[in-house]
């Protein structure tokens, strides 16, 4: 009998506790509603902070308070447990779909083993860009990995870029014209075709890819910029 009261009672304060957890979310809901009607909340939650909570816009994550006056941009972390609370939400947050992209845009390029399909990304590069041309460099000491570059060229820091692209696309060997233009500088013979470069642009616009170079894993993660071999290797994962 006792043992069936104390049950009663715990279940009872655990009842109660989410209550009151469940209304001050919703409490610190309305407040961000009421004072950022333009903004949508994808989702408001506690942290391990009492009184703060964990909020996502877009891609975005932030901290406030339950009144929602005031804001926390950066990552909350676990110090003794060394523990990072706010990266793992940013990195599923930032997950692409990667097996919906249109292959046949890009260029496909195979080192070594391919990397026994796990070793497989999508990069999104500007032939005009100087950080592209560093990690070319640096893939091009690395093996075994399977990459599919989407030409991206950006018109509004690089303005011949797109000609570039549409010619390196046009190429009779597509690789061999982008690895000589990126790593020797040879430019490649002036070719219009029919080519992705418009596409590949919406592609990344949709994608909220917005600076190059930009990789995206086959597991939907995401790395940027001309990022040391070290990091890549890691990145990529798998044997090699």
């Amino acid at each position: 009998m006792k043992h069936s009261r104390k049950l009663l009672t715990i279940s009872i304060l655990l009842a109660a506790f989410s209550t009151h957890v469940f209304a001050d979310v919703a409490t610190t809901k309305a407040n961000l509603s009421k004072r950022y009607p333009n903004t949508t909340f994808a989702s408001v939650k506690e942290t391990v902070i009492t009184g703060i909570y964990e909020v996502v816009m877009g891609k975005n994550v932030a901290y406030t308070d339950q009144s929602a006056q005031y804001f926390i941009f950066g990552h909350l972390f676990d110090m003794p447990n060394q523990k990072d609370l706010t990266a793992g939400v940013k990195e599923s947050l930032n997950k692409v779909d990667y097996a919906a992209f249109p292959f046949d845009n890009a260029i496909k390029i195979v080192k070594g083993n391919g990397g026994k399909g796990v070793r497989e990304f999508a990069l999104f590069t500007d032939p005009d860009c100087p950080y592209c041309q560093r990690l070319e460099e640096t893939l091009a000491g690395m093996t075994d990995y399977t990459v599919y570059v989407f030409l991206y060229p950006i018109a509004s820091l690089h303005p011949n870029a797109a000609a570039k692209a549409e010619s390196v696309w046009c190429a009779s060997n597509q690789g061999q014209a982008w690895n000589d233009l990126m790593l020797s500088g040879k430019q490649p013979a002036v070719k219009k075709c029919a080519n992705p470069v418009e596409a590949n642009i919406k592609l990344a616009a949709q994608n909220n890819i917005r600076a190059t170079p930009s990789m995206i894993h086959k597991n939907g993660s995401t790395l940027s910029g001309a990022v040391p071999r070290a990091t890549l290797e890691n990145w990529l994962g798998g044997q090699k």
